[in-house]
């Protein structure tokens, strides 16, 4: 786990956001282009991976937590985190009920459109954390090495 691309570095601000899906990610994202020198087009995608990798002109990066907690003296961190159950309800209400078919991770884990709350439960009660989509892994796995906190 501790290869997931999970922080936003922003480099001018000297600033780190850990990510946590379904926890004010994307409207987190939304208000962190704001401090790009170079704003991004009307209409960009701000809450894609592949737009903090690639569309900001260089001022940002992916980092790995151990990258991100080797930034802690010199930068300022931050992430959001939520109640954990309410953290699944969402992940099941979004990716399970809400759209046509659920992110290919999900679909490798065995969770399927639609299935029963209680299935959802039971697929990640039986699924290898290092096999779970990252709306569901664990806000601990998406910010900490081992019991340190980035």
């Amino acid at each position: 786990m501790t290869q997931i691309h999970h922080f936003i570095h922003l480099k001018r601000q000297r600033l780190l956001y850990g990510r946590v899906p379904k926890a004010a990610n994307s409207s987190i994202k939304a208000a962190l282009s704001k401090l790009l020198r170079n704003r991004p087009p009307k209409g960009t995608k701000t809450t894609s991976d592949k737009f903090w990798a690639h569309s900001t002109h260089s001022e940002t990066e992916l980092m790995t937590l151990k990258r991100a907690r080797r930034c802690r003296l010199t930068h300022f961190s931050f992430s959001f985190v939520r109640n954990p159950f309410d953290r699944l309800i969402a992940a099941y209400n979004n990716k399970v009920l809400e759209i046509e078919e659920p992110p290919l991770p999900m679909l490798q884990m065995g969770i399927k459109h639609g299935m029963p709350f209680g299935d959802f439960l039971k697929v990640l009660v039986d699924t290898p954390l290092d096999k779970f989509d990252v709306h569901v892994i664990p806000q601990n796995e998406l910010l900490c090495i081992g019991n340190k906190v980035v």
